[in-house]
C-alpha cells in the first residue's frame, strides 16, 4: 500500500497578524491625513478615500497605527496622541531656536494648521 504525504495548512501554520486587518494612517507634518491603509499581515487590501463614512468613522478608533512625516511608528494610538506628538515636535523646534523670529512664526502657524486639521477630522 502506497501512502501519500499530505500538506495541509492549519490555522495554527498561519501567522496570527496575518488574521487580523489593521489599519494604517499616514500623516503630513502639518497634521493631514494622506491616506488610511487597510491591511492584512503586509497585504494592502484597500487605501480608503478620505472623504468616505469608512474614513471617518476609522478615525474614531483607538489601535490605530500612525505613520509620521520622519517615519517614525505609533502603534495602538488614537489620532488625537499623533496629534499631540506633531504639536510637541513643534514646541521643541521653537525651543531650538528662539531667537528667530521667522522660525518661531513658522512653526506657531504650523500648530495652527494641526490644531484645524485635528477639528477637521474629529467633526463630521
Amino acid at each position: 500500500m502506497k501512502t501519500e504525504k499530505v500538506n495541509q495548512t492549519t490555522t495554527l501554520d498561519i501567522p496570527s497578524s496575518a488574521l487580523y486587518k489593521s489599519y494604517i494612517v499616514r500623516l503630513r507634518g502639518d497634521g493631514q491625513i494622506l491616506q488610511i491603509e487597510e491591511r492584512v499581515g503586509k497585504k494592502l487590501l484597500r487605501t480608503i478615500d478620505p472623504l468616505s463614512k469608512d474614513f471617518r468613522e476609522l478615525l474614531r478608533k483607538e489601535g490605530m497605527a500612525f505613520h509620521m512625516p520622519d517615519g517614525e511608528k505609533f502603534h495602538g494610538k488614537s489620532l488625537g496622541e499623533a496629534y499631540q506628538k506633531l504639536i510637541d515636535r513643534a514646541l521643541e523646534a521653537i525651543e531650538k531656536a528662539p531667537e528667530s523670529r521667522e522660525w518661531r512664526e513658522r512653526h506657531e502657524e504650523l500648530i495652527k494648521k494641526i490644531h484645524a486639521w485635528e477639528e477637521f477630522y474629529r467633526n463630521p
